[in-house]
């Protein structure tokens, strides 16, 4: 009986438009979108009009098959206008340069709302030196685009081209990345309805300058830092004029953060349990009178001071423990 319930649920469901069908298809992962071709007839050629195409390490694990040929195969028989989200996740290598950019010139042909690319998904490179380990560089087209409206970034070469034209995108967010000092003004410049910033591990090896472009629409910038590998000595210099939020998350590594900019920030996060186990490694403890562990106190009072017109605070038990100490 249930064998026949199950024939009929999925003669139902076959029988549903084209559009309907297709989908139900992105709201699986590929891999299990690709499976139904072997359903029957009809399902046949349904998932070659799939629009959410994510390809990571899962993949690998799930069918035996390496990433590279997997996605070319599915790029050649793929028979639909539209990507919503393009998403691929592995250890990016000098050799595999010319077919990681028609991965992306396919995407970008199709449209894409959605791009997310990470070339060393086990982040294996960057422990070593961001500097100087294998980095993929970006087609220019990815930055003169009218159709991306949320990009995701980690560990690749931002080497901008001159000419930038980001009309519909409202989110970025750059992961493990040495970015030129001019890079996230020339963006958010042309950008006009940027809403997020989130930037993550970003220039371990030398100074990060965040400067973004006022702009009524943006309202969140997000930093995350982890305590290694970054070189302790660099500094960060902050210009948000138009941000509503924020925050910085993970450790404080650095010397200085100098905050050039900031006034309609209503919102400041302070998420830093980072450096309870950075301080524990080293055996600094705020509570006593340590050279190192002072540094870092007075490098976070520096910074709550450029925040004392925000409205809200949120501080997390470490930077309580630092200004309460004082």
């Amino acid at each position: 009986m249930s064998e026949v319930n199950n024939d009929q649920r999925l003669n139902i469901i076959s029988k549903l438009p084209d559009e309907i069908l297709q989908t139900i298809l992105d709201k699986l992962p590929v891999i299990d979108a690709v499976s139904t071709g072997f359903l029957s007839r009809r399902w046949r050629d349904l998932w070659k009009y799939i629009s959410v195409v994510e390809f990571d390490p899962s993949w690998v694990q799930l069918t035996g098959k390496d990433i590279i040929s997997s996605l070319n195969q599915f790029i050649c028989l793929h028979k639909g206008q539209k990507i919503q989200r393009f998403s691929v996740r592995f250890t990016y290598q000098p050799e595999m340069s010319a077919t990681v950019d028609s991965w992306v010139l396919f995407a970008i042909n199709k449209h894409v709302e959605d791009l997310d690319l990470d070339f060393d998904v086990t982040d294996n490179n960057i422990i070593e030196n961001t500097a100087y380990a294998p980095c993929h560089k970006l087609l220019p087209n990815v930055f003169n685009n009218r159709s991306i409206v949320r990009l995701v970034l980690s560990f690749c070469d931002l080497e901008l081209p001159m000419s930038i034209q980001l009309q519909s995108l409202k989110v970025l967010q750059l992961h493990r990345i040495e970015l030129p000092q001019d890079a996230i003004q020339m963006l958010t410049s042309n950008a006009p309805i940027l809403e997020q910033l989130f930037l993550s591990d970003c220039n371990r090896t030398k100074d990060l300058q965040i400067h973004v472009a006022p702009n009524p629409h943006f309202s969140d910038l997000v930093i995350v830092e982890n305590f290694f590998p970054v070189n302790h000595t660099t500094k960060m210099y902050i210009k948000a004029p138009t941000a509503f939020q924020v925050a910085f998350m993970g450790s404080m590594p650095r010397s200085k953060y100098i905050i050039e900019e900031v006034q309609e920030c209503d919102e400041a996060h302070f998420s830093l349990q980072g450096m309870f186990s950075a301080c524990g490694k080293y055996g600094l403890n705020i509570l006593v009178d340590d050279s190192s562990a002072l540094r870092y106190e007075y490098v976070l009072l520096e910074l709550l001071i450029r925040f004392r017109s925000s409205d809200t605070f949120h501080m997390c038990n470490w930077c309580i423990q630092v200004f309460y100490s004082y």
